[in-house]
């Protein structure tokens, strides 16, 4: 069964997206931040990270470009509800997916 790691700082996103993955048959695990989530990735190696943009200690850029720096390659979709633009600034080198819109559960 393909691992699904979840990078997200607002609880109720986090769980919703968990209950979707899931759902679909995918194993899911949580992180509340790209630190907690850098850490997951290392030790739980997932085939793909879907994180948020904004988050604390460690946003979803830094959290993409120390991805990056991983042996292993692991896919990255990008979720946020900014309508900027990051990957202007950065290049889009290692990301898979950048999507912005909101996403609302319940």
């Amino acid at each position: 069964m393909e691992k699904v790691l979840i990078v997200e700082d607002e609880v109720h996103a986090r769980s919703g997206l968990t209950e979707l993955i899931e759902s679909w048959g995918y194993r899911a695990e949580c992180a509340a931040d790209g630190m907690e989530g850098l850490e997951k990735a290392i030790a739980w190696t997932p085939a793909i990270i879907v994180t948020d943009l904004k988050m604390p200690r460690m946003d979803g850029m830094e959290l993409l470009g120390r991805i990056g720096e991983l042996p292993q390659r692991i896919a990255v979709v990008m979720l946020t509800a900014q309508s900027s633009r990051p990957w202007k600034r950065c290049g889009m080198g290692r990301m898979t997916i950048f999507r912005s819109r909101s996403i609302r559960f319940g």
